[in-house]
């Protein structure tokens, strides 16, 4: 206890870390937490707030105590729509949980639904999590402790050279839902993999080229090398590259394959069906985008490169973006599945929040906008 009301104080003077914020706010989410969640709190509005603005509980505001409180300890950051950094994430989350206890309590004599769900057995993010499949179809679970794996001399190894013990002359690399990793290709090539994605690759590349396929998201830095074109196969594309660095998402639920070049170039082609004419590819320069259409149609745009690469950097970064393709990035990172009971959501968001935060935590940001949201079991249920 007196290690958590020492994170609590360090919370409210703008010092904690991100671990500490979570650990705060895991904490508060117990039931053994929410007799410390209500003292802590109450004593910390006495100080910031004077007896004149004290109003009745039921006419408390949430988003002008949070202001309140925020305001003493932190700037509230801008340009940020409804989602936030992860300390004002923490900050924000911590506080919905606090003054739903400290004033529906009192009069009810138990919990706000919100606090009632949290109590609930949490969702938490995605992890280190992948399997390995051989050519002879046998397969391999990854150690999660892990952050990735390599290829050398046809040999396979955890990225700290503890090896694996298995050969094979072509691999696939799968992370499931709630799972990513990384690997690092024998020539050099470094790709990481998001939740949902798969990667066949050999064991080393003694073509003319360097192929590799993909199905979902990954993100690629593929090591120089002239005389050999490194090329990536996903659905009804292909990209042609020597030395660069660019992010794929292909995945099968979706209807259009967007490429992101980051930093040099490539050439980036729809893959011609037999008896079909050639189709002519486009070029990319760094900060452009290539969108691979259901139809064949292939264009490019300017690129936000922050948006399409938030992921491997550990962020929800999301700019006007639908709330439909919202809950397809938390149903492949938490491993859920999201059912709409009536109408689908219109609304769009802009922000960025860390994804190592729980789901409750992200809801607890999406419950502002006035959509209805409840968990059953791993079934995210939107009303």
């Amino acid at each position: 206890m007196q290690d958590i009301e020492k994170i609590y104080h360090k919370f409210l003077n703008g010092e904690c870390s991100r671990q500490e914020a979570e650990q705060l706010l895991d904490y508060f989410r117990t039931q053994k937490g929410d007799d410390a969640m209500v003292r802590f709190i109450a004593a910390a509005m006495e100080k910031t707030i004077s007896p004149d603005e004290r109003l009745p509980a039921p006419a408390f505001s949430f988003s002008e105590n949070l202001n309140r409180l925020m305001q003493q300890v932190k700037p509230v950051p801008k340009a940020k729509v409804r989602l936030f950094s992860w300390w004002y994430a923490a900050a924000a989350a911590i506080l919905l949980l606090a003054f739903g206890a400290y004033f529906y309590k009192p009069f009810s004599g138990k919990l706000s639904s919100k606090k009632q769900l949290s109590l609930v057995r949490p969702i938490t993010p995605g992890t280190n999590k992948a399997t390995l499949t051989l050519a002879n179809g046998s397969k391999v679970e990854l150690n999660s402790a892990k952050e990735g794996i390599q290829v050398k001399d046809d040999n396979i190894s955890y990225n700290d050279g503890t090896k694996i013990g298995a050969k094979s002359t072509m691999l696939t690399l799968t992370t499931p839902r709630g799972g990513k990793y990384q690997v690092q290709l024998s020539d050099g090539t470094n790709v990481w993999l998001n939740a949902a994605s798969s990667l066949t690759y050999p064991s080393s590349f003694d073509g003319p080229n360097r192929t590799v396929t993909i199905l979902g998201e990954a993100y690629f830095s593929v090591a120089p090398n002239g005389d050999k074109p490194f090329k990536v196969i996903s659905k009804g594309q292909e990209i042609s590259v020597l030395g660069t660095d660019f992010n794929v998402s292909a995945y099968e639920s979706d209807a259009t394959i967007k490429t992101t070049l980051v930093k040099g170039a490539v050439l980036v082609s729809a893959k011609n069906t037999p008896g079909t004419q050639q189709r002519k590819g486009v070029r990319l320069l760094p900060g452009e985008q290539s969108q691979l259409s259901a139809s064949g149609a292939l264009t490019k745009q300017k690129a936000d490169i922050t948006a399409s690469t938030a992921w491997k950097e550990g962020i929800f970064y999301f700019d006007n973006t639908p709330f439909t393709e919202l809950m397809k990035q938390l149903s492949r990172w938490y491993d859920i599945e999201v059912v709409y009971h009536k109408n689908i959501p219109t609304d769009s968001f802009s922000g960025s929040l860390d994804r190592n935060v729980s789901l409750q935590t992200v809801l607890d940001f999406l419950d502002e906008s006035g959509i209805v949201f409840k968990v059953d079991g791993r079934k995210l249920l939107i009303n």
